[in-house]
């Protein structure tokens, strides 16, 4: 009884099942096989006997490298992948042109010391047309005969030089000693009058400027624009008068800072006389060649101010950092915008030659001559074309010259020969080229076999730069229109790819890329280099991984030996 007892209260355990081990997913085993092959890189069977290291593959560190770069670039390339469908439109017109100077021009033009400074106008206000009265109040009766007198002189002695000078020029010194006698003439009757006195302090702005000191010019210019802004008009008619004085004193401003080769601050000084000039004129906000006269109470040709700020832009054009609105009309000047166009010399000149009157300013005729033969624009010099009365040799002869480089005339004395032959034939490529960019064709310049140049390289680096210059502003344009006129980007691209034997590789390599894939190729190969950057760290990573694991490893299995029962 006592047996069957023990028998009933010992009972067997329970038989565990054996559980089987959970199969591992498809990406689980791709990702082990992965990281094996690039962490451990041993083969299979030396892995499981604990084969040496000494003998690993590389392939799967490579590998494993190279995916996440690979992922990326996928990805990305997916993202912006876009070919441009559409059929090319037939191009009628193309708004751009052949650069107006390339390096190879410049250096043609900088032999000819014309063609790269222009010709200055400086027209300051004439003396005789400045009050002695009404800026500033001469309350004494004999300082007014004597300021009076000294203004007479002054005007006989200016109407004698005809002062048009370009700032900073070095004078003789008869000339200096005349202007410091006036000058200091001036001062004295300043002292005894009281500073403040605006009609004074422009009078020794002017006479600085004829001295070529700019230093002291600027402050006298200054302290009158200070005097004009801070004056309070009475009535419309004081109000355009200060605007007048505004304007002849920041165009003093301007010519100081000319002499000082600051040629971003004078053109900023230009805009500002040209500003006031709108607000003071009454001939309305859309005349581009409206002057000031005795009725503004300093009479001002603002003509002259367009002309030198247009010289202003050429001889600053290597300066990097000079942006200035393009032919600025009298809404930009008023009210400044915050994206005013930018441009340059070039620029400037084409937007002047169908808008701005040059009747009877010969100096502004001739710049803008100047300009249009070296851009190729033979029409426009042939219209300017002026007879030559009333203007000085100076002025015809750069007027001689303009025709001569757009082909008109054959002789310009006083100019090498062999440079001015290079800038004709430069000239005429220029216009055949921006002809047949207008009529929506792109042929390829041949060098004329019968045109000798200086240097027989020449041609072939200037076709270089223009093809250069054309096919980046043939790319950036179809990209603007890419999204909007399909149709337009096509044709670009195809003027680009068309011309492929005169365009540089590397613009028609993007041109196809762009068509084909619709992604810049820029972006392509900034994807890439990031790609590859990615993928380089990895590896890196997994290299020293590798080395890590290596050694631990080894390091177990050199412990696992020594404590082995057979020693």
């Amino acid at each position: 009884m006592l047996a069957e007892a023990i028998q009933d209260g010992v009972k067997a355990p329970a038989k565990r099942r054996r559980r089987a081990a959970p199969s591992r997913g498809l990406f689980d085993r791709l990702r082990g096989f992965v990281l094996f092959e690039a962490v451990d890189g041993r083969g299979t069977k030396a892995a499981n006997t604990n084969g040496p290291f000494e003998e690993r593959r590389s392939l799967g560190l490579y590998v494993a490298a190279a995916i996440p770069g690979l992922v990326l670039l996928a990805t990305a390339g997916a993202l912006a992948w876009h070919p441009l469908k559409a059929d090319p439109d037939t191009l009628t017109t193309i708004a751009i042109s052949a650069p107006s100077q390339t390096p190879v021009e410049r250096k043609l033009i900088g032999k000819v010391a014309l063609l790269r400074e222009g010709l200055w106008e400086a027209r300051l206000t004439p003396w005789e047309e400045i009050p002695s009265k009404g800026m500033a109040r001469v309350s004494n009766g004999d300082m007014h005969e004597a300021l009076a007198d000294l203004i007479g002189e002054i005007t006989t002695f200016g109407q004698t030089v005809d002062d048009r000078a370009p700032p900073g020029i070095v004078r003789d010194r008869v000339f200096l000693a005349q202007i410091a006698d006036y000058r200091s003439q001036l001062k004295a009757i300043e002292a005894k009058l009281g500073t403040g006195r605006s009609i004074i302090v422009y009078h020794l702005g002017l006479l600085a400027l004829w001295a070529g000191d700019a230093a002291d010019a600027e402050p006298q210019f200054q302290s009158l624009l200070e005097i004009a802004q801070r004056t309070e008009a009475i009535d419309a008619v004081g109000r355009q008068r200060l605007d007048g004085l505004q304007a002849s004193a920041n165009y003093g401003l301007g010519l100081a800072a000319a002499a000082r080769h600051d040629w971003s601050r004078a053109i900023t000084d230009f805009d500002a006389s040209l500003g006031a000039a709108c607000r003071a004129s009454a001939d309305g906000p859309g005349d581009s060649g409206f002057k000031l006269t005795t009725a503004n109470l300093v009479a001002l040709d603002t003509r002259a101010v367009r002309n030198d700020r247009l010289i202003a832009l050429v001889r600053g054009r290597s300066d990097d950092d000079l942006h200035a609105i393009t032919s600025p009309t009298c809404a930009q000047l008023m009210a400044p915008a915050k994206a005013a166009p930018t441009g340059d010399a070039d620029v400037e000149a084409r937007a002047l030659f169908g808008s701005l009157a040059i009747d009877g300013d010969p100096v502004l005729a001739a710049n803008l001559e100047l300009r249009a033969a070296l851009m190729g624009e033979r029409d426009t010099v042939q219209r300017l074309y002026f007879d030559g009365a009333g203007a000085s040799a100076d002025v015809m002869q750069a007027q001689s010259l303009a025709r001569a480089v757009a082909g008109l005339d054959t002789e310009a004395g006083g100019v090498d020969r062999s440079a001015l032959t290079d800038i004709q034939h430069l000239s005429a490529l220029k216009a055949r080229l921006d002809n047949e960019l207008r009529g929506g064709s792109l042929s390829e310049p041949e060098s004329d076999p019968t045109w000798n140049w200086s240097d027989p390289s020449l041609f072939g680096k200037w076709k270089a730069a223009v093809g250069a210059s054309l096919a980046g502003a043939l790319l950036a344009q179809a990209a603007d229109a890419a999204h909007d006129n399909p149709g337009l980007a096509a044709a670009l691209y195809n003027v680009v790819l068309d011309n492929s034997s005169w365009m540089p590789a590397s613009s028609v390599t993007d041109a196809w890329w762009r068509v084909n894939t619709g992604m810049s190729l820029g972006f392509a190969l900034w994807m890439l280099a990031i790609s590859a950057s990615l993928s380089g760290v990895l590896f890196l990573i997994l290299k020293r991984w590798r080395e890590t694991y290596r050694t631990t490893f080894e390091s177990w299995h050199h412990e696992d030996r020594l404590h082995a029962p057979e020693g």
